[in-house]
C-alpha cells in the first residue's frame, strides 16, 4: 500500500534505540490509553469475552482461539494507532484486524506454531535419552539427580532457542496489521527490531514486572490499568523502533 506523504520514514529492520526508551514506551503507552480509558476497557473486555467463549467450545475451541488471537491484538494494535494520530477509538477498532490482512495474519500464526514446534521436538530429540531412560526407571541409583540436571538443561536450551522465536513474534503482529508487510518479512523485521533493542526491553520489561507486583497488591485492580498500558506500550515500541520521527 502507498505509503502518505506525511507519514514519517519506515525503517526496515528497525532501529537502535538508547536504553532509556523502555521506559518512554511505558509512558507513551499510559498517554494512548488516559486519552480514552473507558473505551479501552470496553474493548479489552471484548476480546476477554470472545476469548473465554472461544476457550470452552470443545475441541475446536482453543484451535479458533488461537487463530483468533493475533486478529484480535492486531485490531487492538490499529487502535492505538489510530488514537496516536488522533482518531477516537471504537468498539469497531476491536475487530479492525478482520478488514486489515487476516490472511496473513492466519499465515502469521501457523508460521509462528511451526517455528515453536520446531525448537520443542529440537530439544526432544537432544535429550530424548536422559527423558526415556527416566520414564523407564533405567537411570540407577544416580537417577533423580542426574534426571534433574538433564532436565535443568533442557529448559536452559528451550529458552535460548525460543529466546530468537519471540523476538521474531513480538512485533510481528503489528508489523503486518499496521506496517503492511507480509509474514517472513515480518518475522526478519521484528527479530532484528528486537535484537537492535536488548537493553531498552530489559528496562521495559523490569518496568513492567514492578507494575505487574504493585498491580497485584491491592486486590489485582491495578491490573485493570496495566493490561491496556501492555497493549498500547508494545504499540509505542513498534512505533519508537521503526518510524525515523520517534527516535
Amino acid at each position: 500500500q502507498p505509503r502518505d506523504e506525511d507519514e514519517p520514514q519506515f525503517i526496515e529492520n528497525g532501529q537502535a534505540l538508547s536504553a532509556g526508551r523502555g521506559a518512554y514506551w511505558i509512558k507513551e503507552g499510559w498517554r494512548l490509553f488516559a486519552a480514552q480509558p473507558v473505551m479501552w476497557w470496553v474493548c479489552l473486555l471484548i476480546v476477554f469475552g470472545i476469548s473465554v467463549v472461544t476457550q470452552i467450545v470443545p475441541v475446536l475451541g482453543p484451535v479458533v482461539s488461537a487463530f483468533l488471537s493475533p486478529i484480535l491484538w492486531a485490531g487492538l494494535l490499529l487502535g492505538a494507532h489510530g488514537v496516536r494520530q488522533g482518531e477516537r477509538l471504537t468498539v469497531s477498532d476491536t475487530f479492525a484486524g478482520f478488514r486489515t490482512a487476516p490472511g496473513t495474519l492466519v499465515g502469521l500464526t501457523l508460521v509462528q506454531f511451526a517455528l515453536v514446534v520446531a525448537v520443542v521436538a529440537v530439544v526432544m530429540v537432544l535429550f530424548w535419552s536422559q527423558f526415556s531412560a527416566a520414564m523407564t526407571g533405567a537411570l540407577g541409583s544416580s537417577g533423580p539427580s542426574e534426571f534433574l540436571a538433564s532436565l535443568g538443561l533442557a529448559l536452559l536450551v528451550l529458552a535460548l532457542l525460543l529466546t530468537p522465536v519471540m523476538a521474531a513474534c513480538y512485533f510481528a503482529v503489528a508489523l503486518v496489521a499496521v506496517g503492511g508487510q507480509g509474514v517472513f518479512a515480518a518475522l526478519r523485521m521484528s527479530f532484528w527490531g528486537c535484537m537492535k533493542n536488548v537493553l531498552p526491553f530489559l528496562i521495559y520489561f523490569v518496568l513492567i514486572a514492578a507494575a505487574a507486583f504493585v498491580a497485584t497488591v491491592p486486590l489485582g485492580l491495578g491490573w485493570l490499568l496495566l493490561v491496556p498500558v501492555i497493549v498500547t506500550s508494545t504499540y509505542a515500541a513498534y512505533r519508537d523502533v521503526f518510524y525515523a520521527d520517534e527516535a
